[in-house]
């Protein structure tokens, strides 16, 4: 008898154990959404403020949002095909929208230009002119096709930043094509005596305004992105955004300015 109810205890604990288990599995955590961005564009200023700005909103939303690094052909890869969420920083180009839902607004602008070894002697400034030479540029970015579009041909397709400055300063191509202000400095490579040797030339490319882009193959991305815009809204109201923005040193977008209104 004793032996048997000793059995019953056990078999109550191993259920009331498994009922726990369960329990404890059901707990509600918030969804989980991994953006990512191209290798070496994390730690530019645009994408410090879009990463701020995106975990605002998702958390205001109910989500918790990894963010994520890789090479750029591969990010875009990922994010066509749904294993990724979205990407921040997602320059808008047409043929883009059949795979990506686009934010309604953009949080940044960058002014696209073409950058040279400053001790580079030029015969022409013209953009025309300039366009003819060899160009090193990331495949399949914004910057490759507004350079096509604009009639550029010499393109040297390359996967990150840094093979543009490796490029450059080999002398292996003329021009590299940047949204920054000094390309090839800090991690990507300065100049042996921290001189900045690689300038801005002739008139700019083209702007870019930067967007989120949630993947339409991700599994219940018209959701995800009404929540978003939603916690997005909810800031603007509060005045969370614009604060986000003085702390960047940055200044509102007009699109978002007319938001406010």
């Amino acid at each position: 008898m004793l032996r048997r109810w000793i059995i019953l205890v056990g078999f109550y604990i191993l259920g009331t154990g498994a009922v726990l288990a369960t329990d404890q599995k059901r707990v509600v955590t918030s969804p989980r959404l991994e953006l990512a961005c191209s290798i070496g564009a994390s730690m530019r200023p645009q994408a410090l403020l879009y990463r701020e700005i995106t975990d605002q909103m998702a958390r205001r939303a109910g989500y918790d949002v990894v963010f994520s690094e890789y090479p750029w052909v591969r990010a875009l890869s990922e994010f066509r095909a749904g294993r990724l969420a979205g990407i921040y920083c997602l320059s808008h180009i047409p043929e883009r929208e059949a795979f990506s839902h686009y934010f309604p607004v953009p949080f940044y602008s960058a002014q696209i230009s073409l950058f040279k070894i400053k001790s580079n002697p030029l015969s022409s400034d013209s953009l025309e002119d300039l366009l003819r030479q060899s160009i090193a540029v990331q495949k399949d970015s914004y910057n490759a096709n507004q350079l096509t579009a604009r009639g550029a041909t010499n393109l040297i397709y390359v996967f990150n930043d840094e093979v543009e400055c490796r490029l450059l300063r080999s002398g292996r191509v003329t021009f590299l094509v940047s949204d920054q202000v000094s390309p090839c400095s800090g991690k990507n490579g300065g100049s042996a005596t921290g001189e900045r040797d690689v300038v801005q030339v002739g008139p700019p490319v083209a702007i870019d305004r930067l967007y989120l882009g949630i993947s339409r193959a991700y599994p219940g991305q018209a959701k995800i992105m009404q929540d978003l815009q939603q916690g997005f809204m909810a800031m603007v109201r509060d005045g969370e955004l614009t604060r986000i923005y003085q702390h960047h040193n940055m200044a509102l977008p007009d699109e978002i300015k007319a938001m406010k209104k």
